[in-house]
């Protein structure tokens, strides 16, 4: 919603791998919730202050089934990325 989010995983010779710089509007994870499974990477806040919306993953998968539009709006976001 706000600020900046570092997305990042940290490889076999833990070393970290920045997957993304986030910032508002931005979203990650939409994978997951389709495929029912956890976030592979971690994230960090950089600079003060960030303020993030989390929606969890089975309020998200109700809406998708109860609202086809989002997930095809959804759907557009992945492939954009």
């Amino acid at each position: 919603m706000e600020g900046w989010i570092k997305i990042f995983h940290d490889n076999v010779e833990g070393e970290q791998t920045v997957q993304a710089l986030l910032t508002r509007g931005d979203s990650f994870g939409e994978e997951c919730v389709v495929k029912c499974r956890s976030y592979p990477c971690s994230a960090q806040v950089m600079g003060r202050n960030a303020k993030c919306l989390i929606i969890p993953a089975l309020s998200m998968r109700e809406r998708l089934r109860d609202y086809p539009n989002i997930a095809l709006k959804m759907l557009s976001s992945l492939a954009d990325q």
